[in-house]
């Protein structure tokens, strides 16, 4: 069950009585003459029409008092985010008042190369096997929101399940059948070099949707990336709480060995084609049985093909 917005996570709710001008400077807000209604000053990277459509969006949108509130405690208690206890109050505590939701699914990493991690917070025990589920690298739900949200140029969206609603994401409507979601929210966002990015998927979000949830959206999941960031790095070298893809677990010289592992060269040949010894192939060899959780070459090549982390158009030699 979701906390009372502000309630028991040890943060200052006097904030929220700060003068509206302190939107201009944490999130690039601004008060509309004098009112506490609330505008995007900025807007990510896109072509002009998408620019333009988004501008006129954010411009039918406006907050009431407590709606700005909650939004600017939301991202002020964010600041304060550097443990994973702390994310996980956070969540359920602020972020709840603005977004209520069931689960909130994080990816975190090369976004379009597939090399990301996967956390899950929820009010309610999460299920290994639905994250394992969600979390498939080429067939998951996850993996298609990613790409859903990157072709609509990475702006906010609703996805829902009813009729008129689904026809806009027709690719994901067997997903959200499958594991019994009928609305989500997304968003991501990427860092300033363009290749480290987040994406955030918000299960079962209450309908009807208000149309202030895209703005909100688009305002506060750079503060919801940053605290993240803090608290990867804050257990950087112990990644027991993280779920991690495929992809991501293996190193680039790793990515290597099992391409050829799974064109079916022997550790000789391998290590011929890759300029190192056999016994550095076999060591290679056995952190990637152990990191895909494969009993032998055989599995792990078979595990390679079904998530895609070896080029498939090479064909087998002797």
């Amino acid at each position: 069950m979701s906390r009372p917005h502000g309630m028991g996570d040890g943060l200052s709710p006097s904030v929220i009585h700060r003068p509206a001008r302190v939107f201009r400077i944490v999130s690039g807000l601004c008060a509309r003459d004098g009112s506490k209604a609330v505008h995007s000053s900025h807007a990510p990277w896109g072509d002009e029409e998408r620019e333009s459509e988004k501008k006129s969006v954010n411009d039918l949108v406006t907050l009431d008092s407590v709606d700005a509130e909650r939004l600017l405690y939301a991202i002020d208690t964010s600041l304060k985010v550097y443990r994973r206890h702390q994310f996980f109050l956070w969540v359920q505590g602020g972020l709840q008042s603005i977004l209520p939701h069931d689960t909130l699914v994080c990816a975190f990493g090369d976004l379009s190369g597939g090399r990301y991690k996967i956390e899950a917070f929820s009010s309610q025990e999460v299920d290994r096997g639905f994250i394992d589920d969600i979390g498939h690298p080429t067939e998951g739900l996850l993996s298609k929101l990613i790409n859903e949200w990157q072709r609509l140029g990475c702006t906010p969206a609703i996805i829902q399940t009813s009729a008129a609603a689904g026809a806009a994401h027709p690719s994901l409507m067997p997903e959200l059948h499958r594991h019994d979601v009928s609305c989500i929210a997304g968003h991501g966002a990427y860092d300033f070099s363009g290749t480290e990015g987040a994406y955030f998927a918000f299960l079962r979000v209450p309908e009807p949707v208000s149309p202030r949830l895209r703005y909100m959206l688009e305002v506060f999941v750079p503060y919801l990336r940053m605290a993240l960031i803090r608290v990867v790095e804050s257990e950087a070298g112990n990644d027991a709480g993280l779920l991690t893809s495929p992809k991501a677990l293996l190193s680039s010289r790793e990515i290597e060995v099992l391409q050829l592992l799974h064109e079916g060269r022997t550790n000789h040949e391998i290590g011929q084609r890759l300029d190192i010894s056999p016994l550095t192939v076999k060591n290679h060899v056995q952190k990637i049985l152990r990191k895909l959780n494969a009993n032998n070459r055989t599995a792990a090549a078979a595990k390679a093909k079904e998530y895609r982390l070896v080029d498939l158009g090479t064909t087998e030699s002797a």
